[in-house]
């Protein structure tokens, strides 16, 4: 079932409601060498989850290869909001020389997918990732609604898809 997640340096499962009231984070660590599933996969329902003072990077993932909030290409019904992973804070991380592999993804550093609502991503470092999909710093992809992404650096990031004539 979770087949592009599968090697992730770190994996948020969550049951509908496990993350109502309780302050949860990812701070601190250094997450490398990931090959299939990308950095830290936050797959749904991880609600108000900060994601802060990490450095993510040499990763690689069908979807994402640094840090990716949700599942692209999900299917919906209706026009939203979708409140997959609500509140989700990404700050003041490194997010540097990570690779999506898949075309489907959106983006190699940073991925943020349908229902994400009121997402924060700030103040990060996003440098030198890759995609063969869509954004390769920073990729936004379905709706998600009033999301803010700001002061962050994002430099020298790649995406190139071989095959079409127009990348």
């Amino acid at each position: 079932v979770l087949e592009t997640e599968l090697g992730a340096g770190i994996l948020v499962l969550a049951a509908d409601g496990a993350f109502d009231n309780v302050e949860s984070r990812i701070d601190g660590f250094t997450i490398t060498g990931a090959s299939v599933g990308g950095g830290i996969v936050v797959n749904g329902y991880a609600h108000y989850l900060q994601i802060s003072n990490n450095v993510v990077t040499r990763n690689s993932g069908g979807l994402s290869g640094g840090i990716r909030v949700g599942a692209p290409r999900l299917a919906t019904t209706g026009d939203g909001p979708f409140a997959y992973n609500v509140g989700v804070v990404i700050d003041h991380n490194v997010v540097s020389r990570n690779g999506a592999i898949g075309e489907t993804g959106a983006g190699g550093g940073i991925s943020l997918n349908t229902g994400s609502d009121d997402y924060t991503v700030s103040d990060n470092f996003v440098c030198g990732n890759f995609t063969s999909g869509d954004g390769a710093g920073i990729g936004h992809l379905g709706l998600s609604d009033n999301g803010v992404i700001a002061s962050n650096d994002i430099l020298f990031n790649q995406s190139y898809d071989p095959t079409t004539t127009r990348s």
